[in-house]
């Protein structure tokens, strides 16, 4: 019950963070953080009909503000969604996790050599193009 006094305990979940991160590029970081939370949140309340429509017009409204924020594509909502619910303590998802984690940690963070070479391989792209 969110009226109950310990929800005031210990100051608020994300207000005090939300006012660290002020970057339009920080704010998406730290938006698709909570919107996971609240996302599961949302999903522990699935079977409790009384609320389900209110649940389910916020979640909606929810992802439309952060995906309208980037002009994301219904896809990428879908992939959003999809990682949302995927259940970490299930252990195949725990193995698959495990063994994509080398090649997401690349590429999401590359080496400086492999953005050099990305960047000259667009670079080359562009002016090909052009003629």
């Amino acid at each position: 019950n969110a009226s109950s006094s310990d929800v005031a305990d210990g100051g608020p979940l994300f207000l005090d963070i939300l006012k660290n991160w002020r970057e339009e590029s920080e704010k998406t970081i730290i938006a698709s953080q909570i919107i996971s939370f609240y996302a599961k949140l949302f999903n522990n309340y699935k079977d409790h009909q009384t609320i389900q429509s209110s649940i389910d017009i916020m979640r909606e409204h929810m992802f439309m503000k952060f995906f309208n924020s980037f002009n994301s594509s219904d896809t990428k909502k879908h992939d959003f969604e999809k990682l949302i619910d995927l259940q970490v303590n299930d252990l195949t998802v725990q193995r698959k996790a495990v063994s994509e984690l080398c090649h997401v940690v690349e590429d999401l963070w590359p080496t400086s050599s492999q953005r050099k070479r990305k960047r000259s391989q667009i670079q080359f792209r562009g002016r090909r193009a052009s003629k």
